[in-house]
C-alpha cells in the first residue's frame, strides 16, 4: 500500500469524493494525510470534519504562510484546541514563503514560530512549507531546536539541493517528495532523491496542485502519488514495492498513524 502524505481533500476539485477514493484504492493508495492549511483557519476544520468520516483519513491543523497575516491570539488558541482533537496527527503546514509574498516577513516567521511550540508543546510532528525562504527556515528551525530538542519536522513537496538537504538531516528533519521529482528539470531535486536516506522520505501529491508527468498540468490526485514512488525507485535504482513499503512504515511512524499495513 502506498500513503500520500500531503493532500487538500477540503478544496473544492474533491468536492465529490467517492470516485477519487475508488481511484486511489486502485491505485494501492489506503490511506492519506489531510492538510489543514487554506481559507486561514477554515481548511482545518474541515479537514478534521473529512476525516470523521473516513477511518483511512488524518487530519493536520494549520496557518498556511500565505496567511500568516490573519496569525494572532484568537488563531493561536484555536489551534491549540484543535492541536487535542485525537484525530488530528499534526500541525501545519506552516512555514515561510516569500515568493508571493501574501504576509510580511515578520508575520510568517511570528505564526511559524508559534505554530512550532504548538507542535512541540502537543507532542505533535509538524509540516514545513517553504519557498525562496532557506534562509530565515533554518534560522527558525536551529533557535527552535535548541529549545526544543525533540521536534520532528517533514519538509513537503521538497524543492531544494543537497545543501539544504544536509542541515535538514542535522536538524533531524524528513523529506517528502511530490511529483515534482519527475519533471524533466528536476535534476537538483532529483540528486537529493538519490542520496538521502529511504527511512528519511515520504511520498505525497499535494493535490490538486503538481500533477506528475504524464499528467503535468492537470488537476492532481491521490492515485498518482505511485508515481512518485515509481520515480524514486528508478532514481535509486531499487524496486517499487520496497519504496512502497519504506515510505508507507516512514509515514505510520512519523505521524504515529492508528493503521496496520496490510
Amino acid at each position: 500500500m502506498l500513503i500520500d502524505s500531503h493532500c487538500h481533500l477540503d478544496f473544492e476539485e474533491f468536492s465529490d469524493f467517492q470516485p477519487f477514493l475508488d481511484r486511489a484504492k486502485e491505485s494501492n493508495v489506503l490511506a492519506f494525510i489531510a492538510i489543514g492549511a487554506s481559507e486561514g483557519i477554515k481548511s482545518s476544520f474541515k479537514s478534521i470534519e473529512i476525516a470523521s468520516k473516513y477511518s483511512n483519513i488524518f487530519p493536520t491543523v494549520g496557518v498556511h504562510p500565505h496567511d500568516a497575516s490573519i496569525f494572532d491570539s484568537d488563531i493561536e488558541k484555536t489551534l491549540k484546541e484543535l492541536a487535542k482533537i485525537d484525530s488530528v496527527v499534526a500541525i501545519g503546514e506552516t512555514g515561510i514563503d516569500y515568493f508571493y509574498k501574501y504576509s510580511t516577513r515578520e508575520q510568517q516567521i511570528f505564526a511559524f514560530e508559534k505554530q512550532i511550540e504548538i507542535a512541540n508543546s502537543n507532542n505533535l510532528p509538524f509540516v514545513i512549507h517553504t519557498r525562496d525562504a532557506w534562509e530565515d527556515t533554518f534560522s527558525v528551525l536551529e533557535s527552535a531546536k535548541r529549545a526544543m530538542p525533540n521536534l520532528k519536522m517533514v519538509f513537503h513537496c521538497y524543492s531544494g539541493g543537497v545543501k539544504e538537504a544536509e542541515k535538514i538531516l542535522n536538524l533531524g528533519g524528513i523529506f517528502s517528495f511530490s511529483g515534482i521529482i519527475t519533471f524533466k528539470k528536476a535534476e537538483e531535486i532529483q540528486e537529493v532523491v538519490k542520496i538521502v536516506p529511504l527511512e528519511y522520505i515520504l511520498v505525497e501529491t499535494d493535490s490538486p496542485f503538481l500533477a506528475p508527468i504524464p499528467f503535468r498540468g492537470k488537476k492532481n490526485e491521490p492515485s498518482y502519488v505511485k508515481y512518485v514512488a515509481q520515480k524514486i525507485a528508478e532514481l535509486r535504482g531499487i524496486s517499487f514495492e520496497e519504496v512502497e513499503r519504506a515510505t508507507t512504515q516512514n509515514c505510520i511512524n512519523f505521524f504515529n498513524l492508528k493503521l496496520k499495513i496490510q
